[in-house]
């Protein structure tokens, strides 16, 4: 399955699509921000917007790490392969 491209979700508007991009730079190790993407999100949001979507970012990024250091188990929802009837008949 993977990621598809942002480019190629007709639903996203450009502004959506750089939010996107930003935030999957976010996830990355080593971080790198090309001059060129960081002037774009200058460019189409604002300082709050930008804090919101870099603390969102980290913070999703952070939670399994988090997870994993305490060792704590899945949460039991359903076992992996376990789908409730009305979603496997979709």
């Amino acid at each position: 399955m993977g990621l598809k491209p942002i480019e190629g979700v007709v639903s996203f508007s450009e502004r959506e699509r750089l939010a996107l991009r930003y935030a999957r730079q976010i996830s990355l190790t080593p971080l790198k921000f090309s001059d060129e993407l960081m002037q774009s999100i200058k460019d189409n949001f604002n300082e709050r917007e930008i804090v919101i979507l870099a603390t969102t970012a980290a913070q999703v990024n952070y939670w399994p790490r988090l997870i994993q250091a305490l060792s704590a188990p899945p949460a039991g929802f359903m076992e992996p392969g376990e789908w409730p009837e009305k979603l496997s008949a979709q």
